[in-house]
């Protein structure tokens, strides 16, 4: 039965796929002269023309031809996945031999207070918060800085040499999947770590590497293949921003290519007509060639995994429960706040406080232009690089990035607020309804839901809902003069589709960790006793889905926080507009956020890199911000103060005990009445 059910998850994952790339993105219709810029007019005709085609295809084992040069779709995708391969390929194995070996290393040596575990748990959170954009940004911008300095040109962007054009972006791409095999690594290290089995052994006199090889790495395994996935996913969301902001020409950079989205250009373009007219049609939207190049992906996704599960299985992989609850730490810190919580705390008041207060700083106006910069030798025009005048440097408009960056800040974090708690809220109870309540249809949905969002990068999966044509021009309003604006709508769905990519993985999460604690033998010992499932929820479900969902607050806030960044690169913002000009439509964004300086910042990367710079280093100032706090919340979740009257009592054992109480005072009662 399980079987058959796994088989009705994937094809309605593939179902969902199919559906969302054979949409008609064609050419609009319904042009006035009223109405300059059309509204597209969804044709469930034209849809059902699609599918069949399709259907048509796959019984003939053809992907069909490409928009553009009519060439055989296949042959054109597998040009081009060799470099995505070979990145992959690299990456993998940093993340199985360096995240393996670091998570060991951080396990072993949690509870000792050395230079080389504390030096580990810098690059640990560190790696954690930069995201990998900002890293590629950072680097780009130096060797930028280094060619203006020397005036010799280095072939670092696009360059097709082993160390700048393959090794680097591999190794950019390995670093976040590297830190999270390396913490899960370590927490099953720390779960194992001081159970009776290793404690015997020891005592028979086994040396601890003996004991490291033979009996803790092989009950490792199972980790290391459940990380894996979720690995392998973040090595193919990295491999998007590696392949577009190093240049390199892979199986990501195809697929978006394919969606009519280069990278530097809107997804929607605003050609001339024959007749002199000046319209807005879609950007080519190649189906064949956006399916071949998803089957690819599945194709890469699925043969890595088959790599993976076969070395663990050649490494004695076997499955294993572990019956025993997670080892909380003894701390006698019980009144005192992690350290790592304070200088969290202190870079987010920081930020807010100086985005607060933008206006006071001494800083040019958002939209204040600096529009020439003349000395006695020169003359330059924007935009122009950091200075003392422009810390940040400038857009190709001369505003300062710097100020756009601060102004932007408190809108970014209301938006990524209020979308984080509902994605919390909503994932929290899904997840108690499959695993507490045992609602199997809720179960189907989560892991169905998970198993889509996951096997499809977040923003491969955001762009291919926001750019539907009916998604798309939702909350479009156009004016007598030919300008389009989008309401207040539009900024609601985007949100609405980040949030709904991230439900699924939050609630899978929460329900993964619910299952585990379910299937603990005292859990079994509990309902013997005659413990009620509300009592049992209490006192052994509560802690752990309160850690988790405390957890995941935080998480997810970083996670839609970058989303929503990337987003915007990809010229998809909560607001824009269409301004009509002597040379056609103009794209404008309007949005105050990020995601929108992103889109702003997008065009002028490869001439000017310190322009995305700018949002990119405040994302990542609030990830390693928002990290260190949620560290702190880690160790003050998972470890019990040392008191001398033995465990704190939280509000469920609070309750349990009044009701006892409570329940022995009616039974004295009847019993002497």
């Amino acid at each position: 039965m399980g079987r058959v059910v796994r088989v009705v998850q994937w094809l309605l994952i593939a179902a969902v796929l199919v559906l969302l790339v054979e949409a008609p993105h064609g050419q609009a219709a319904g042009q006035s002269s009223l109405y300059p810029q059309p509204i597209h007019a969804f044709s469930w005709h034209v849809y059902g023309q699609q599918l069949a085609a399709l259907g048509h295809g796959i019984l003939t084992l053809s992907f069909g031809k490409t928009v553009v040069d009519g060439s055989p779709v296949m042959p054109q995708v597998w040009r081009t996945a060799w470099r995505s391969i070979v990145f992959m390929a690299i990456a993998l194995f940093i993340v199985l031999v360096g995240g393996v070996a670091k998570g060991i290393y951080d396990g072993l040596h949690a509870g000792k207070q050395t230079r080389g575990f504390a030096l580990s748990s810098f690059v640990q959170w560190f790696l954690e918060s930069v995201p990998d954009f900002f890293v590629i940004v950072t680097l780009e911008t130096i060797v930028f800085a280094v060619e203006i300095a020397t005036r010799q040109q280095i072939p670092f962007i696009g360059s097709a040499l082993f160390i700048p054009g393959i090794l680097v972006p591999a190794v950019t791409l390995s670093l976040v999947p590297t830190m999270f095999m390396a913490r899960a690594v370590r927490t099953a290290v720390e779960e194992q770590f001081g159970q009776l089995y290793l404690v015997t052994a020891r005592a028979k006199g086994l040396s601890a590497r003996r004991v490291l090889w033979k009996h803790l790495l092989p009950n490792l395994l199972s980790t290391i293949r459940v990380a894996s996935v979720p690995a392998l996913a973040m090595l193919f969301s990295g491999l998007i921003m590696v392949e577009y902001l190093y240049y390199q020409h892979g199986l990501l950079y195809g697929l978006f290519s394919a969606m009519g989205n280069s990278g530097s250009e809107p997804v929607y373009d605003h050609p001339i007509d024959a007749g002199g007219q000046v319209v807005a049609v879609f950007s080519p939207f190649d189906r064949n060639l956006v399916l071949g190049y998803l089957t690819a992906c599945l194709l890469v996704f699925v043969a890595f995994y088959a790599i993976v599960a076969l070395i663990l299985d050649m490494a004695g992989y076997r499955k294993v429960r572990n019956p025993y609850t997670s080892v909380l730490r003894d701390t006698s810190a019980s009144g005192k706040v992690d350290w790592l919580l304070w200088p969290g705390a202190l870079m987010l008041v920081l930020l807010c406080a100086a985005a607060a207060l933008a206006n006071h700083l001494g800083l040019p106006a958002p939209d204040q232009m600096d529009a020439i910069h003349i000395t006695s030798h020169s003359m330059s025009t924007p935009a122009f690089p950091p200075s003392a005048q422009h810390l940040l440097g400038t857009d190709r408009y001369g505003r300062d990035m710097l100020s756009n960056a601060l102004h932007d800040t408190l809108p970014t974090f209301l938006y990524a607020g209020i979308a984080t708690v509902g994605v919390i809220f909503l994932g929290t109870g899904l997840a108690v309804l499959s695993s507490i309540v045992g609602w199997r249809p809720v179960r189907f949905l989560i892991e169905t839901w998970n198993g889509c969002v996951s096997l499809i990068p977040g923003v491969v999966g955001a762009l291919l809902i926001l750019e539907l044509p009916p998604v798309y021009w939702l909350g479009v309003h156009v004016e007598s003069n030919g300008s389009s604006y989008w309401g207040p709508i539009h900024a609601v769905i985007y949100m609405c589709v980040i949030a709904l990519i991230e439900t699924g993985k939050v609630s899978y999460v929460i329900q993964h960790v619910l299952d585990d604690a379910s299937d603990k033998e005292y859990m079994d010992a509990a309902e013997i006793s005659g413990n009620t499932r509300w009592t049992r929820f209490l006192i052994h479900l509560w802690r752990p889905l309160v850690e988790t969902a405390s957890e995941q607050l935080f998480v997810e806030f970083n996670r839609i926080v970058i989303l929503v960044a990337v987003v915007g690169y990809f010229q998809i913002t909560l607001g824009q507009a269409w301004i009509p000009s002597q040379a056609g439509y103009v794209f404008v964004n309007t949005s105050h956020d990020w995601g929108g300086l992103f889109a702003d910042t997008a065009h002028e990367f490869f001439a000017s890199p310190w322009e995305l710079m700018a949002p990119a280093l405040f994302v990542a100032w609030t990830v390693f911000a928002m990290n260190l706090i949620l560290e702190s919340v880690r160790r003050r979740v998972r470890s019990v103060p040392r008191q001398p009257k033995g465990l704190a009592r939280s509000f469920p054992y609070r309750l349990i005990a009044t009701a006892a109480r409570t329940a022995d005072r009616d039974q004295v009662s009847q019993h002497v009445y």
